[in-house]
C-alpha cells in the first residue's frame, strides 16, 4: 500500500512514525482482520492470502479503528450523501 511504502521511506530517513490508522465501521472485518484467519461458515471463502493486513497488525505496523459510519471523512467523497449527512461530513471536512 502506498501508506506503508511511505511509512517504511520516512522511517528510513531517519524519523520516527506512529503506527498507520485505518479507521473502519464494520466490526466483522476488524474480528476477521485481528483473527487473520476466517470466523465460520460465511467467511471460508476468504483465502488467507487476502489476511495481509493480520500480518501487519501482528507485527504492530497497522493499528484497526472502529469509527462509527457518522464519523467517517471519506464517505463525503465515496458516497452520494444527502441533507443531514452531507451536512455532517462537510462540517467534519471544514472543522467547523
Amino acid at each position: 500500500s502506498t501508506a506503508l511504502n511511505l511509512k517504511f521511506f520516512i522511517e528510513e530517513l531517519g524519523y520516527p512514525v506512529q503506527p498507520i490508522v485505518l479507521h473502519q465501521d464494520n466490526k466483522a472485518t476488524i474480528r476477521l482482520l485481528t483473527a487473520g484467519r476466517p470466523l465460520g461458515e460465511m467467511s471460508k471463502h476468504i483465502e488467507t492470502r487476502f489476511f495481509f493486513l493480520h500480518d501487519l497488525i501482528s507485527r504492530g505496523l497497522v493499528v484497526v479503528k472502529y469509527t462509527p459510519t457518522d464519523c467517517m471523512y471519506a464517505d463525503l467523497l465515496t458516497k452520494g450523501l444527502n441533507g443531514e449527512a452531507f451536512d455532517r461530513c462537510r462540517a467534519m471536512v471544514l472543522g467547523t
